[in-house]
């Protein structure tokens, strides 16, 4: 073998080399991108199953809450503050509910990030590879990997569309869950105002008719004063007629007898008197008694007022409407 034959046959024996070690170049960047591509899915899929738990758990927790605070003996001890205060403690869950769709939101950013990092150190890579090994031309090269990059930026673009479409989803579900809540919020606080306007009518009504007004402390004490008094007249009146009855046919006679009837007339005139300010003292009271009672029933007008002011107002626009074509219709003319 000559010389020239020597050269030529170690020629195209590099040229094969080189090849080789291209072509090999460009198959570990498919198996890599397979790879990545795979841990991108795996990430996904792992991210959305995670996310979709969660929610599950704060949804229960959530139609827990909403449960609780729908129960009678519940509702029953709380303040229109404390209702606001649980609206304020419900949107508090909403706002949790929709920080956690904001952190999934970028943590799907991120998946897509870290794959377009990765890839671009590998494609920078493989520019280097290739031009070491010089098989190709640069220009060739620069071609061969703009394409690998389009692709690739083709699927990152696709799975970013996919992931938009799954965010709104998500996002769709949270609106209606924040405008359901809310509505079963407004809901319970309509259902506290019945109950509260009940349990006032029921107390007024207990309050009204119990002897705070019909039988108060201190008109018993008032009149159980003057029968003690009544007593202790009558036990006086007792005596006299004692005396009276002790006189004989020996000793009665008239001086004694007019001594008696004007003890009497004495005692007469003082019970008289007792009863005039008996009717005085039970005047006074019932007027008392009469002020209190009026106090009590602007006390329950107020609070079925605040109850009352919290009605939902009947959509008078529509209604309006509803009587306008009732009056337009011609049947009716």
């Amino acid at each position: 073998m000559t010389e020239t034959a020597a050269a030529a046959k170690s020629s195209n024996s590099m040229k094969v080399s080189k090849k080789d070690r291209h072509m090999q170049c460009i198959h570990n960047l498919s198996k890599f991108l397979e790879a990545v591509n795979e841990e991108t899915v795996q990430e996904v899929l792992l991210l959305t199953r995670t996310n979709r738990e969660t929610l599950e758990e704060l949804d229960e927790q959530l139609a827990k809450f909403l449960a609780s605070i729908d129960v009678d003996s519940f509702l029953l001890d709380k303040s229109e503050n404390d209702l606001l205060n649980l609206l304020e403690e419900l949107k508090k869950k909403l706002k949790h509910r929709e920080s956690t769709l904001d952190q999934f939101e970028r943590n799907l950013d991120n998946t897509e990030v870290k794959r377009a990092d990765r890839v671009s150190a590998e494609l920078k890579r493989l520019v280097d590879q290739l031009i070491s090994i010089a098989h190709q031309l640069p220009d060739d090269i620069q071609r061969l990997v703009e394409n690998e990059a389009f692709e690739v930026n083709k699927e990152v673009i696709n799975n970013r569309l996919q992931h938009s479409r799954t965010l709104a989803d998500f996002r769709i579900k949270h609106v209606q869950l924040e405008f359901e809540s809310v509505e079963k919020w407004e809901a319970t606080r309509r259902k506290w105002r019945q109950l509260r306007h009940d349990q006032a009518l029921t107390i007024y009504k207990k309050d009204i008719r119990s002897d705070l007004y019909n039988d108060p402390d201190d008109r018993q004490q008032f009149l159980e004063r003057f029968r003690d008094d009544q007593l202790q007249r009558r036990r006086v009146i007792s005596n006299y007629l004692k005396e009276f009855q002790a006189f004989t046919y020996a000793d009665i006679n008239s001086e004694g007898i007019q001594a008696i009837q004007a003890k009497l007339q004495v005692c007469n005139e003082k019970e008289v008197e007792a009863i005039q300010e008996c009717y005085n003292g039970l005047t006074r009271l019932r007027e008392n008694t009469d002020y209190m009672a009026r106090e009590r029933v602007e006390e329950i007008r107020k609070e079925l007022h605040v109850y009352g002011a919290l009605k939902v107002d009947p959509k008078l626009d529509i209604l309006a409407n509803q009587v306008e074509d009732i009056l337009l219709d011609p049947e009716l003319s």
